[in-house]
């Protein structure tokens, strides 16, 4: 018999309370923690009033894996019965483009305090 760990997904919004699908399937409201079967899932989070938010996220093998997103409003344009985004460009910054920019900022912190610590050794 195949066993597996399962893994855990972690769903967390600003503001709480949207709602949050897992492949479709509607799994309760944020914030939201889930134990799910290793792979990659689509995860969907919406909320009246804010426009809804996709991503594709790899869940792993004993790993948390966090979708956290700050919603972004619908707004109306009158005459327009149709909305249109209000983008905040959180979207992108889910935990990848987070620990992108942190990685960043580190690699830029050690390339100046080696390039002082050279300057003082030519002194």
């Amino acid at each position: 018999l195949w066993t597996y760990t399962p893994g855990i997904l972690r769903v967390s919004s600003t503001p709480s309370g949207a709602k949050v699908y897992v492949d479709g399937q509607y799994k309760g409201e944020t914030p939201l923690e889930l134990k799910l079967k290793p792979g990659v899932y689509t995860v969907k989070i919406t909320k009246e009033g804010y426009e809804d938010y996709e991503t594709r996220v790899e869940v792993k093998t004993g790993k948390t894996a966090e979708v956290s997103v700050s919603l972004s409003m619908q707004t109306q344009t009158p005459g327009e019965g149709a909305s249109s985004s209000v983008t905040s460009g959180v979207g992108f910054m889910g935990s990848v483009g987070k620990r992108l920019l942190v990685l960043v900022g580190l690699l830029l912190l050690i390339i100046i305090l080696l390039h002082k610590m050279q300057k003082e050794a030519e002194k």
